[in-house]
């Protein structure tokens, strides 16, 4: 495993341009870091980069969930709980961490042994081959991935750094523009617009189904109580399995992270994730950082999700 990563931060500092100023993973500090205008760090061999649009920030979503007009929202920025999850899924040697990575990798294994059609057998093989191309001590090879709410893609291009042989990063129309800007040269990954709720499931469907994903993942997903139900509907649909494959393989897995902000959210997305799933198990993410183990649980927290109910206790 690797250590925690150094992001590296550059841009304008009090009128003058700042390269590469390092700042430890441990010493997160996001007034800092939403401050500079580029984040990189290095991960596996390779170099992770991202830009933030600082300015297009704006008041990101009123009551009634309109959107400033011009601003991208909040995925136009890096926030903690996505830098904790990278270092979660990619880089810690906790307890914790580990079983993740066994119930990601497991299920990436067994899909590949037992394909259940000639579509699903050419996808296995070709996940094979590109595998073995890129082998190297990654900690997700062979995993496929959706991120919902991508937002920067610093998190998406750090799973396709640790070995992710597909990873489709997902978010609004109008976040697309900077996914594409960051996300475009990297390897085995594309970007795709997708909002939340049941009347996009056709599209969520259509995603799911070509990506064929082992690990679902989202983090700062909602910031109001009236979008956690869509939030959790399209989460609940992109972890279906079909029902020729239930009873031959592992369920997928979601991690879900967020920083804690308004208690009403917190408890509202707790809530609907545990009628929505069948297995939530909360994961400690600050004790399993290193470096975060002096932050309070109640900062960020992580559920790690299995087997969605059929139906659904929220539709």
């Amino acid at each position: 495993m690797a250590p925690p990563p150094v992001l590296y931060l550059s841009g304008y500092v009090d009128g003058e341009y700042v390269h590469d100023d390092e700042m430890p993973c441990a010493q997160l500090d996001r007034w800092t870091l939403q401050t500079y205008e580029k984040v990189a760090l290095n991960l596996y061999d390779t170099r992770v980069e991202v830009v933030q649009k600082i300015n297009d920030v704006g008041e990101s979503h009123n009551r009634e969930g309109e959107q400033d007009k011009g601003s991208i929202g909040v995925g136009a920025v890096l926030w903690e709980a996505a830098i904790m999850t990278m270092c979660h899924l990619l880089t810690s040697e906790t307890e914790a961490s580990t079983h993740l990575r066994e119930l990601i990798t497991t299920r990436a294994n067994a899909k590949q042994k037992i394909p259940t059609t000639k579509k699903a057998s050419r996808k296995a093989n070709a996940s094979k081959r590109t595998t073995t191309a890129s082998a190297k001590a990654t900690p997700l090879r062979g995993v496929r991935a959706v991120e919902l709410g991508t937002g920067t893609g610093l998190l998406a291009s750090a799973l396709a750094a640790g070995g992710c042989v597909d990873v489709v990063a997902t978010d609004l129309e109008r976040v697309v523009p900077l996914m594409k800007e960051n996300l475009s040269g990297v390897e085995a990954l594309r970007v795709e617009a997708l909002p939340w709720g049941c009347e996009h499931d056709e599209n969520t469907r259509a995603i799911r189904d070509q990506a064929q994903p082992d690990l679902v993942v989202v983090t700062d997903p909602v910031y109001q109580p009236h979008f956690v139900t869509p939030f959790v509907h399209t989460m609940r649909v992109m972890m279906e399995l079909a029902d020729e494959d239930r009873d031959q393989q592992p369920p997928r897995v979601g991690v879900v992270c967020y920083e804690m902000r308004d208690p009403e959210v917190a408890t509202r997305l707790e809530r609907e994730l545990r009628d929505a799933f069948e297995c939530v198990d909360e994961h400690s993410v600050c004790e399993a950082v290193e470096g975060y183990e002096e932050l309070s649980t109640d900062h960020v927290r992580m559920f790690v999700l299995r087997q969605p109910r059929f139906p659904s206790l929220i539709d």
